[in-house]
């Protein structure tokens, strides 16, 4: 470990330019830690603001975290007027607690090596300590925002105002930047410092542990602190998720810790659940598992979750739950997103990207309907080639599975538009109504077949009230294999693989890869499960013969999504323009919950089965027709 010192007070400043010397005892020394990773562009600004602060005595302390750019040039051009030491890369926490270890002040400023003070800031809190004894001192702070080429623009004022509670305020999200606030040494301590498990969000558990323990707060109205929004990565923007999972378990913690303490009020927990809803919010495109999980722990806490929402939106999650109201506020941001997106096609490459979101559709069966067909899979001929023709119209790229393997793997590009087309249980009709139309447009699918049952007919649906049903034959298989159709195992039999055995998951899963090997002349690549169910133990036999398994979630996926239960939407008989639109974007169909109670009435009363079969998979057809 290298350091270099200087002076600590005045710094060969005149007296008189500093908070006045008056008789008596001698103000409390500040001590001004900058912890600093790669931050050269930055750093001198931020040392400058705590040497230029109008208050004495003061000490400045930076601690360079192993930065590998000019940064340590930059801290040591400061000579003997602050104290430094650098050493490798441990992160922000165990910097800013090395540097605590070095100081002598009775009062910190910790300040974050991409922002800076204002003259006076630190004067004016001492101001508010010295009338109050208040451990911690906070202001309000201005944004600075910051482009790649330099430029420099102010953002909002965040204004933090007065709070009657703050440990309320920070269990709902307030977490300001550590220049807004000064703290005392002794509430540092009884926090035990910072949290250097973390490798982001440690403002909010270094907050929230200040407030358990017993801390006063006092606000300082007005602004002297900044705080940098540069355009480069930084903790907390680098892996947001990463910051968010680390929010979710400090509030956890924190819960537990009030439980425990006969603390946990109403307030809190109100609190405590606006922030897992406001967390869980921005996964619902992305990851709708953690959306769910989320929400359940925030109605958990209080059912009024929804509260702070728009009128409309609140009518709507009233009427038809949370996720259907987050289901159309999505497919709003999707078709915004599809027009202002529209003038990005003409640019050359600009299809080259690794989608957003990947959407899976499910087919069953496409074929003439059944006279009865009570769980309404299977697609008519024509529909089915209007919604092919839908999709390469408006630039859809259909993409198999082994390309997504190998796309995640490689970390290659996939067409930003991409969707993956499957099939289940393989039955025949798709060969003769189906297959035809993917490849005269072109177009690519997965078919998971189910290997002990081909050339039969579909048993497991049958004992279910389903229509019999012939499936493919094992020469259709190898005639389709490699005509842009991609073979998957169903497993053997079709089984409900959470009741089986370990034997007997090896034969069904294991044992289908080693059919399809056999029949098709190549590795099945994908697995799906049957009914969409799953164990871990399945789990694990399909991730050692499979590069990918498909489930019956819903919701897309994207590089984070679990390769073995990755998403998919039902595509149903019925479906609208609209609600297929919603499938590809959102990968389900918010629009049939919401309509649902006018289907069971239209069923009741005869309106829907008195049609002619082949006029009810004309919903998507006559919608399109019009445009």
């Amino acid at each position: 470990m290298k350091n270099g010192s200087g002076r600590a007070g005045n710094h060969g400043r005149e007296p008189v330019a500093k908070f006045p010397i008056v008789s008596g005892p001698i103000p409390p020394l500040v001590s001004v830690i900058i912890p600093c990773y790669n931050a050269g562009p930055w750093i001198g600004e931020a040392i400058r603001s705590a040497l230029d602060q109008t208050y004495s005595p003061i000490e400045v302390i930076v601690i360079d975290d192993g930065s590998v750019d000019r940064s340590l040039e930059v801290i040591k051009s400061f000579g003997g007027r602050i104290r430094w030491e650098t050493g490798p890369n441990q992160g922000g926490s165990r910097a800013r607690n090395r540097g605590f270890a070095l100081s002598a002040g009775e009062y910190i400023q910790f300040l974050d090596a991409d922002d800076y003070l204002l003259p006076g800031k630190i004067e004016r809190q001492m101001r508010v300590v010295t009338g109050s004894r208040a451990d911690v001192v906070y202001e309000d702070y201005q944004n600075l925002l910051e482009s790649a080429d330099g430029t420099r623009t102010w953002g909002p004022l965040d204004i933090s105002g007065s709070q009657a509670d703050m440990l309320e305020m920070m269990l709902g999200g307030w977490a300001p930047p550590p220049c807004a606030l000064l703290v005392s040494r002794s509430a540092v301590e009884r926090a035990g410092g910072w949290n250097e498990n973390l490798t982001s969000a440690q403002d909010n558990d270094f907050y929230l542990r200040l407030a358990l323990a017993g801390s006063t707060f006092r606000y300082a109205p007005g602004c002297k602190s900044v705080y940098r929004r540069p355009a480069v990565p930084t903790v907390s923007t680098r892996d947001a998720r990463a910051t968010d999972e680390n929010v979710i378990r400090i509030l956890d913690e924190a819960r537990t810790n009030l439980l425990e303490a006969g603390r946990l009020t109403e307030e809190y927990k109100r609190a405590i659940a606006r922030s897992y809803f406001r967390i869980a919010r921005k996964y619902f495109d992305t990851d709708v598992a953690w959306f769910h999980r989320l929400l359940r722990e925030a109605e958990r806490l209080t059912p009024s979750v929804a509260d702070g929402q728009s009128r409309k939106y609140r009518l709507v999650a009233r009427a038809l739950g949370i996720p259907e109201a987050e289901s159309i506020r999505s497919l709003k941001r999707a078709a915004a997103r599809q027009v202002s997106g529209a003038g990005e096609a003409l640019k050359d490459n600009a299809h080259r990207v690794w989608p957003r979101q990947l959407p899976i559709l499910l087919y069953h069966n496409v074929g003439p309907l059944p006279a009865e067909d009570s769980f309404n899979l299977t697609i008519a001929p024509e529909q089915f080639e209007r919604q092919m023709r839908w999709l390469v119209a408006r630039g859809y790229q259909t993409i198999l599975p082994s390309e997504w393997v190998a796309a995640r793997r490689e970390s290659r590009a996939l067409p930003g538009k991409a969707v993956l087309l499957t099939f289940d249980d393989g039955y025949a009709d798709i060969v003769e109504y189906a297959f035809p139309v993917l490849r005269r447009l072109g177009l690519k699918a997965a078919a998971y077949v189910v290997t002990g049952r081909l050339g039969r007919t579909n048993t497991w649906d049958e004992a279910e009230g389903y229509p019999t049903m012939r499936l493919m034959t094992a020469e259709q298989v190898r005639g389709w294999a490699g005509q842009g159709i991609e073979f998957g195992s169903h497993t053997r039999t079709h089984r409900d693989l959470t009741t089986l055995d370990a034997a007997a998951l090896e034969d069904e899963i294991a044992g289908s890869a080693d059919d399809l090997r056999r029949i098709a002349g190549a590795p099945a690549v994908s697995f799906a499960y049957p009914y969409g169910r799953f164990s871990d133990a399945a789990r694990e036999i399909v991730a050692q013969a499979y590069g990918a398994a498909v489930s019956c979630e819903e919701g897309t996926n994207n590089h984070a999504t679990d390769p073995f239960l990755l998403r998919r939407t039902i595509v149903n008989r019925d479906d609208s323009r609209t609600e297929y639109f919603a499938r590809l974007r959102l990968g389900r169909n918010p629009l049939r919950a919401a309509f649902k109670p006018y289907r069971i009435w239209k069923r009741l009363t005869g309106s829907i089965d008195k049609r002619p079969p082949v006029q009810r998979a004309g919903g998507f057809d006559r919608e399109i027709s019009k445009g």
